[in-house]
């Protein structure tokens, strides 16, 4: 058994001799089992108790493993949480209370004693139970392999891993050593409240499945190992995928070209947007297979609209774009030109900042008429004929309702611009904030990034151009 924990350091890091690792001990059977044998091996340990205060006699918990430290000269720390004062305030289960409150306390005590290891008790039993809890639930292979030997939680900290050094133990072993050692331990009656789901799942739903398939914990723990190793070649396909396909401005916004996501294997496709749940938001456990599909579906199935992924993310269908945000994030300053709502005077050649996202190059230049460049220049550039337009200076302001314009090769006609950006499939909420150009006298010369003016337009009679060049300025803000 001794080198069966050495062979699961390995899969949990480079643990090195003498290295500090705080040891989550409960009192329960598992815990004890995991302090024992970890006490034989070379490395400094400090153990952390937390009292999640659900049972009037958890203090006697505490009593017992301090007690335990003593005999086994380990140091000692204690923390207590009110985990259902916490649950009520936070809105979540008392079993996800339960585990950030002792977390928190773990990596507390972790960083205290400048520790880079939390080692925890899961063992095999354990795992099983996590993967029939993630399969009942539905879940994506990432679910099925169950927990981790080893892993970074960015929610609690950046850096300090989460170890498990007895998963692949199983509870039955466990009892077994501890009783031929004669080493006690303590009982918690919570492990039998069904109210939780996990005892549901341990004391019901598992013993029956074990009734009927008596090698269904084996098989379901064989599975999850398999998996895993399956997953981390999947793992690299999709990083792969990942590179070529994420368009990354920022880190509150993912974004795929729709025609390029939908050429891919559906597996991948659930594999990219499962990527861009955890890029947003790292913090999240699992996703359920419901949530992946049902997006994916629509991506399929529509080319514009907004979809629910995750409970604080929106999925959003454009211009053959898939944008995947922050449902109060504003991600068009990424995408659009967009501009505080601050009216701007040009007067003069030089650099305007439209906004922290956004910045317009002002140039003039004598005419050279290269019709065969215009028709190839970017949508991000226009050059208008500066004497037509009425010199400086130039306005730049937000669009507004009402606003017309006569568009390039529509001499007579004007539009309304509201509908244009509606027949360019413009994002209402990239409308209100988009950059228009005008002259002093309060003609619309250019759409920002659109569409030019027909009057302003560049002609053989063109003798000095006005040349606004939009540019990003940074992709972090």
């Amino acid at each position: 058994m001794q080198s069966e924990i050495l062979e699961n350091l390995k899969r949990c890091g480079d643990i090195q001799p003498g290295e500090k690792i705080v040891v989550a001990v409960s009192g329960g059977a598992d815990s004890v089992f995991l302090l024992h044998l970890l006490k034989k091996l070379p490395f400094q340990l400090i153990v952390a108790h937390f009292n999640h205060k659900l049972r009037e006699n958890s203090g006697l918990d505490a009593n017992f493993t301090k007690n335990l430290c003593a005999e086994l000269q380990v140091p000692f720390e204690e923390g207590q949480g009110d985990v259902r004062e916490f649950s009520k305030s936070t809105k979540t289960t008392i079993e996800e209370a339960a585990r950030i409150l002792r977390y928190r306390f773990l990596v507390s005590v972790a960083v205290d004693h400048q520790a880079e290891y939390i080692a925890v008790a899961h063992n095999a039993n354990d795992q099983v139970e996590t993967v029939l809890m993630h399969l009942l639930r539905g879940t994506g292979l990432s679910g099925l392999t169950g927990m981790k030997y080893g892993i970074v939680i960015e929610e609690f900290h950046p850096s300090i891993k989460i170890i498990r050094p007895i998963l692949s133990i199983w509870r039955r072993q466990i009892e077994d050593y501890l009783y031929a050692n004669s080493l006690a331990y303590r009982l918690d009656e919570t492990n039998s409240d069904q109210n939780y789901s996990r005892n549901k799942i341990r004391h019901r739903i598992l013993p029956f499945l074990v009734s009927e398939y008596p090698t269904i914990s084996t098989r379901l723990f064989q599975t999850a190992e398999v998996l895993r190793t399956d997953l981390e070649l999947v793992d690299e396909v999709v990083s792969k995928k990942w590179q070529t396909l994420a368009d990354i401005r920022n880190q509150g916004v993912v974004s795929f070209q729709r025609n390029e996501f939908l050429i891919e294997n559906i597996a991948v496709q659930r594999h990219l947007l499962r990527r861009s749940v955890f890029f947003l938001q790292p913090n999240t456990r699992d996703i359920s297979f419901t949530s992946i599909e049902r997006v994916r579906e629509a991506i399929a199935k529509h080319s514009a609209g907004q979809f629910d992924l995750e409970d604080n993310l929106l999925m959003e269908l454009f211009n053959n774009r898939i944008i995947i945000s922050a449902k109060n994030f504003h991600w068009q300053r990424f995408f659009f030109p967009q501009m505080s709502d601050v009216t701007i005077t040009i007067n003069q050649t030089g650099t305007y900042l439209l906004g922290e996202n956004w910045e317009i190059l002002v140039t003039l230049q004598s005419a050279i008429l290269d019709k065969d460049a215009l028709k190839t220049q970017s949508e991000m550039i226009a050059e208008l004929d500066f004497e037509v337009v009425g010199g400086f200076p130039l306005i730049i302001r937000p669009w507004k309702k009402g606003d017309r314009m006569m568009p390039l090769g529509m001499e007579g006609d004007t539009i309304s611009i509201g509908n244009y950006f509606t027949n360019q499939k413009i994002p209402r909420g990239a409308r209100s904030n988009w950059p228009i150009l005008l002259n002093f006298h309060g003609k619309i010369g250019w759409v920002c990034g659109l569409r030019l003016a027909h009057p302003f337009r560049i002609t053989d009679k063109t003798e000095k151009i006005i040349r606004l060049e939009l540019n990003q300025k940074n992709m972090n803000g």
